[in-house]
């Protein structure tokens, strides 16, 4: 091989490692997902929290709060289970949302703020985040 030939193939592997950085035990490139280089994003994605973690009442400890959770029509494992489907309803996802805005309401009568984030329109369109 000519020395040409040599010196652009190790400046081109140098390049593309130069790019490349150790993140959470794993070496990632420009084109690596976020989640599988930041730890924290990592675990979130792996360990997600329940909706019921998300809620937050001074004084109140855990077991109050799923119980309230529970009473407000939640699951015992924290989540929520969407309601059937009112004939005006056009799919699954509205039986879910009108389920989720419903505990959240109750939530909020229970004197609970929410804790999680209101940062997209979506989100910002919940009783949770501020919305009817």
């Amino acid at each position: 091989m000519n020395t040409w030939v040599k010196h652009g193939l190790s400046i081109g592997f140098s390049v593309l490692l130069t790019s490349c950085v150790i993140g959470n035990g794993r070496i990632c490139g420009p084109q690596t997902p976020v989640a599988y280089c930041d730890k924290e994003a990592l675990d979130r994605l792996l360990h997600p929290k329940s909706p019921v973690d998300y809620w937050d009442k001074e004084g109140m400890a855990n077991e109050v709060r799923l119980q309230d959770w529970i009473e407000c029509g939640g699951r015992f494992d924290g989540n929520y289970t969407p309601s059937k489907r009112l004939p005006e309803e056009k799919d699954d996802f509205a039986a879910s949302r009108r389920a989720l805005y419903s505990i959240q309401r109750c939530m909020l009568k229970k004197g609970y703020h929410y804790i999680g984030k209101c940062d997209n329109e979506i989100r910002k369109a919940t009783p949770a985040c501020g919305a009817p």
